[in-house]
């Protein structure tokens, strides 16, 4: 088994289910009793090709050669976005090809860690767990997406390069054989898809992304990514908004510079005035606290507000406040007023 997956990484893969040692899981109890297991190693190919038992060096070739050379009308696409630490929504779409056959199909979706448990040697796709399963049922030409979430255990997730997900769609069958109609399998580190429509972010925005099978995605290219970083616009802030109707949405809006975001908040500066987020003492159509940040206006007080904008009754260019702290001017009244302003107004007397 380990050779055909090393010699056929994109056309083979595998899970392998202890059974009876301390590595028995129930989904793998549950495996061994559909194909009526009797004794290891059992192996099953695509659910109709069995072959009991093993020897030193022993290979499959005949078998994945018998079943590699049956043609297939259904195609699975795997992808995985994070939801918070290792959890991560997998999502398996599931297609019949134009010119297919109707079928309806059990899709499992497993996790597995390669080369693991660490005994004995042949320690290929060591099942982890497994999804509750759906069934499918679909015509020539149509797709359907399966969603599930994993949490994945600390011992893989410390060893996300052996980390795979594993789908099939199977004849639904309370016991085998049931034909395998196709799998796929998917490796660290897992292709996004942020709007959680089955198809990877890549493929979003372009069908000819040269790292994946873009093309077989049906509705590929449909997303834009303005910003080229490789997320479609509608899963970034900004992406699906145009707050001052110019007709570009906002995260294009400040990435191509027609309108700014001086305050790094990915609204345009316009809005953020318009709205009351920020303001605008000067009238120099900049943020208050952008002017501050860049160097542009003063705050010796420190209360975001520029200084021009501040009290300055002696008119001598420097707020009140600072007059004050700084010890050019006395308040012997304490009322935030220079003493000079006080005495000047006829607020108080000398």
């Amino acid at each position: 088994m380990s050779s055909l997956l090393t010699a056929h990484p994109t056309t083979f893969t595998a899970v392998q289910y202890h059974v009876g040692d301390s590595y028995t899981t129930a989904f793998g109890n549950s495996r061994a009793t559909f194909y009526n297991v009797t004794a290891t190693p059992t192996a099953w190919f695509d659910g109709v090709i069995s072959r009991v038992g093993g020897t030193l060096n022993m290979n499959y070739n005949n078998e994945y050669g018998q079943r590699i050379a049956v043609p297939t009308d259904v195609t699975i696409e795997l992808s995985g976005s994070p939801v918070s630490g290792s959890t991560y929504n997998i999502g398996a779409r599931v297609c019949i090809e134009a010119g297919g056959t109707a079928k309806n199909m059990r899709i499992y979706i497993v996790q597995v860690l390669d080369h693991w448990p660490a005994s004995p040697s042949y320690h290929r796709n060591g099942f982890k767990q497994a999804a509750t399963t759906q069934d499918v049922n679909l015509a020539a030409g149509q797709c359907q997406l399966v969603q599930r979430q994993f949490t994945f255990d600390a011992g893989s997730w410390a060893d996300p390069n052996n980390l795979r997900i594993i789908a099939w769609a199977q004849q639904p069958a309370t016991s085998g054989p049931a034909q395998v109609y196709n799998a796929a399998f998917m490796k660290w580190p897992f292709m996004a898809d942020c709007n959680g429509n089955g198809i990877p972010d890549a493929c979003d925005i372009s069908c000819t992304d040269p790292n994946s099978n873009c093309s077989s995605y049906p509705g590929c290219g449909q997303s834009q990514d303005c910003n080229s970083n490789g997320i479609p616009d509608e899963c970034e802030v900004g992406g699906t908004t145009d707050c001052n109707s110019n007709g570009i949405h906002d995260l294009c809006d400040i990435y191509s510079g027609t309108s700014l975001d001086c305050n790094g908040n990915h609204v345009p500066d316009s809005c953020d005035l318009a709205s009351g987020t920020s303001h605008d003492c000067n009238s120099n159509g900049i943020p208050d606290e952008c002017d501050i940040a860049s160097g542009h206006s003063l705050d010796c007080d420190h209360n975001a507000v520029p200084d021009e904008c501040d009290p300055d009754c002696n008119s001598n260019g420097i707020p009140d406040a600072c007059d004050i702290t700084s010890g050019y001017s006395h308040d012997c009244n304490s009322n935030g007023i220079p003493d000079e302003c006080d005495l000047a107004t006829g607020t108080s007397h000398d």
